[in-house]
């Protein structure tokens, strides 16, 4: 009876005996099977040596591609920097003119012409050092380059007057002048050209300019020492000694006007 209460206790606990395979039904891969078959990697995919060489075209397009925005984007930056860099020259330039070092303020004003060769300023500059070394014919070139890039450059019409003055030609230093007033009063101009006057005997019109100059720079003297020469040319004595006493007091500020 013993035995068969333990056998009874033993069929109710052993496992249930796996199931007939049917013969339609495929027996299922082990686990570590499975686990690698999700893990590994995929096989290499056939490409065709077309397919491989297309690629390679359409990479290098794309590295070509880059490169040149890259360079075109450097470019674009430095032609747009190129009048900061011609204002820097310019100024460089005007430094070592005022220094008196001539020959090196030039090469400035010919880098600031090279980076912007319509730069006015430059030319006028350059102009201006030329006459200095008495290049002429030079500096009048570069003056008519700078009047054609800024017609209204009073200045360069005032530096185009005075080398047509030194030159001997009085008509011309007078029009270049008179085009320098049109655009800007000017107290070195009006005296020029009251020296232009004087000299071509025109004296009213030299006092004229004379007196516009004063107007504007009331205190230099060799102004009104030039009235003075031009109103005693006129016969008006009295004129010509006020102003010369003027001419003296400044001068010789709280001196007594005893001249």
């Amino acid at each position: 009876m013993g035995g068969s209460i333990l056998r009874r206790i033993w069929d109710t606990m052993k496992p249930v005996p796996p199931a007939p395979q049917r013969e339609w039904e495929v027996e299922p891969p082990p686990v570590w099977r499975r686990i690698w078959g999700a893990l590994k990697p995929p096989p290499p995919v056939s490409v065709s040596p077309e397919t491989l060489a297309r690629r390679r075209r359409l990479l290098a397009l794309g590295v070509a591609v880059l490169l040149i925005m890259g360079l075109l984007g450097g470019t674009w930056g430095y032609i747009k920097s190129a009048p900061a860099r011609a204002e820097t020259a310019l100024r460089e330039g005007m430094r070592l003119a005022a220094a008196g070092n001539t020959g090196a303020a030039i090469k400035h004003f010919d880098r600031a012409i090279a980076i912007s060769p319509n730069l006015a300023g430059a030319y006028l500059q350059r102009g201006l050092a030329l006459q200095s070394l008495h290049q002429t014919g030079a500096a009048i070139q570069d003056l008519t380059q700078a009047l054609q890039a800024d017609p209204r450059l009073a200045a360069a019409h005032t530096a185009m007057g005075l080398i047509f003055q030194e030159l001997g030609n009085s008509e011309k230093a007078a029009t270049e002048l008179t085009a320098a007033l049109a655009v800007q009063p000017d107290e070195e101009a009006y005296y020029q050209r009251g020296q232009i006057y004087e000299s071509l005997g025109r004296h009213e019109k030299a006092i004229e300019d004379y007196g516009a100059a004063i107007r504007l720079l009331p205190n230099a003297p060799y102004v009104y020492r030039a009235r003075a020469t031009a109103e005693l040319n006129l016969g008006d004595r009295e004129g010509a000694s006020r102003d010369r006493k003027l001419a003296f007091a400044i001068e010789h500020p709280g001196a007594e006007n005893s001249q």
